[in-house]
């Protein structure tokens, strides 16, 4: 059973030597004048943003809803709280992320794939085989500018590994955390033969969230901490309701999206210029369909078998691919992209590969002297 979805960390973050420094900590290795303040020092240190600390910029709740606003809000904290360090100090600033509701179905359309689209897609042979990765890529395709809770029920062929199934039906919805997913359906004889219920429903919302575990870990035995499956089943309310329930396998136990993954610890560095503390500019970004796709255009004739592939599978095979070919792809495409790019502007880029085996790999690139070279951290 190859993973689902892998949840993974929100934010790459950037390593520092030494132990988390309070303000005490800091404050006590200072230098003091004659008047009893504090003397201006460099210091490079860790930080993490206490409950108060979120006061200072007037945040409802303790946490931000994502980088940008951390980038916007944490130099306002650091400025108030840190008013004693010099230009040249830098931080690695731990803050929380509210990732978004729970999974939930709101607005509904129905979808077939067209012998077109499949062309247009890629996907050479007219159908999907892998619906966990292909549905969400042809949803966000038919779909770009969805809300939270959009869902498409999809008619495809799809083949299994062994032979095509035609007109499959699969449920691919928009969520807040992760975007579209494929919801894996709880089977409907699973209610009365595994969970012994009367009818082929839960009762109710609860007794699903608090039941769907045990199905999981008998049915993924082998599956690996990390594997994530976003369950689409059904209750009685009334009258038959659709729900959708997104759990994680962490430590060998199948844990729900709101009980552990709503809010998310995630961290940055800032740098203090001019007075004024600046977050780093790197700019994360991971392959989409599109790059994949320039990406095998443009390598047809320097790598026709490593472009082939890429095509197909949207991904590097790292026995086709050579270090420097992979770093040539993605720095082409970053110009192609980001034409404008300034001296100095980092990237981290994130790409599929095969290892053999499912794999991800990064490029991290600063842009110096009119082109891209490594950057070392």
């Amino acid at each position: 059973m190859k993973n689902l979805f892998i949840y993974s960390l929100a934010a790459l973050t950037f390593l520092f030597t030494g132990c988390e420094e309070s303000l005490d900590d800091i404050y006590t290795e200072l230098e003091i004048n004659e008047e009893g303040d504090p003397i201006n020092v460099v210091k490079d240190f860790e930080y993490t943003l206490t409950e108060d600390d979120y006061d200072i910029v007037d945040q409802s709740f303790p946490n931000f809803s994502g980088e940008d606003e951390a980038k916007e809000k944490v130099p306002t904290i650091m400025a108030e709280l840190y008013t004693y360090l010099a230009d040249g100090s830098s931080a690695l600033v731990t803050y929380d992320v509210y990732n978004g509701s729970s999974p939930y179905l709101a607005a509904g359309s129905e979808a077939t794939v067209t012998d077109a689209e499949y062309d247009e897609l890629g996907y050479s042979y007219g159908n999907f085989d892998d619906l966990e990765g292909d549905l969400p890529i042809y949803a966000a395709y038919k779909m770009p500018d969805a809300s939270t809770g959009a869902y498409i029920d999809v008619t495809h062929d799809y083949y299994n590994g062994s032979f095509v199934e035609y007109d499959v039906e699969s449920r691919v919805v928009k969520t807040a955390p992760y975007g579209w997913m494929y919801v894996w359906p709880l089977p409907s004889d699973s209610y009365r033969d595994y969970f012994g219920e009367s009818f082929s429903n839960f009762s109710n919302t609860d007794e699903a969230e608090e039941k769907i575990p045990y199905y999981l870990k008998d049915t993924f035995k082998f599956a690996e901490d990390g594997t994530s499956i976003l369950v689409g089943y059904v209750y009685y309310d009334g009258g038959v309701q659709e729900d959708l329930a997104h759990y994680t396998l962490v430590n060998g136990e199948w844990v729900i999206y709101g009980a552990a993954f709503q809010v998310t610890a995630q961290s940055l560095s800032f740098g203090l210029i001019d007075g004024e503390w600046v977050p780093d500019n790197t700019i994360k970004l991971d392959l989409g369909f599109d790059d994949w796709m320039w990406i095998a255009a443009n390598w047809s004739d320097k790598n026709p078998e490593g472009a082939e592939s890429v095509e197909a599978y949207r991904n590097f095979d790292v026995t086709l691919w050579t270090d420097q070919q992979r770093f040539d792809a993605i720095t082409g495409r970053l110009l192609e992209v980001y034409p404008d790019t300034e001296e100095g502007q980092k990237y981290l880029v994130t790409y599929a590969t095969w290892e053999p085996g499912a794999g991800s790999r990064s490029l991290y690139v600063i842009f110096e002297g009119g082109e891209f070279v490594p950057f070392e951290q």
